[in-house]
């Protein structure tokens, strides 16, 4: 067991560096398959490295990863949550998250209020607002409709 071990180490210590020096990339594509594996197997180097990739890409990873809705509940709000989180708009991580739960929704669609406590809507435009209102898992939950509601009286007096 100890020879199984130490090669699993040099192993995982040989993937880091070629992913380091660039012979493999992490780009829009991987960085979830990356992060999801990485943070199971390490190493725990390469998962920090993927995390912040989508975080500074989250708007092309959340539409261009085809793993994006594998991520875990706890992933997905440790994500939307970071300070690291770089969006054009809060209406992208509104839309990334309705997209998560959209993928599974029976499982997912009662987790939809605590992610969305993280998504800042007096930071959307009123057009993000007035569409994101719209939407039937908003109609379906009170609190959300509120908070639409406040991010939409505050829009109109800025």
């Amino acid at each position: 067991r100890p020879a199984f071990s130490s090669s699993k180490k040099g192993l995982s210590k040989r993937c880091s560096m070629e992913i380091k020096t660039n012979m493999f990339r992490i780009d829009k594509r991987n960085a979830v398959s990356v992060y999801l594996y990485t943070s199971l197997m390490g190493p725990w180097d390469l998962h920090v490295t993927a995390q912040e990739f989508i975080l500074q890409h989250f708007e092309q990873v959340a539409v261009k990863s085809k793993d994006f809705c594998s991520l875990s509940r706890d992933q997905i709000s440790r994500l939307i949550s970071s300070d690291k989180l770089l969006v054009s708009s809060e209406g992208e991580v509104y839309k990334a998250v309705v997209s998560w739960v959209a993928h599974e929704p029976r499982a997912r669609a009662s987790l939809l209020p605590a992610l969305l406590q993280h998504v800042h809507f007096p930071l959307m435009s009123m057009d993000e607002v007035e569409q994101s209102s719209r939407s039937h898992l908003v109609k379906k939950n009170r609190n959300l409709a509120t908070a639409l509601e406040e991010a939409r009286t505050y829009l109109a007096k800025v």
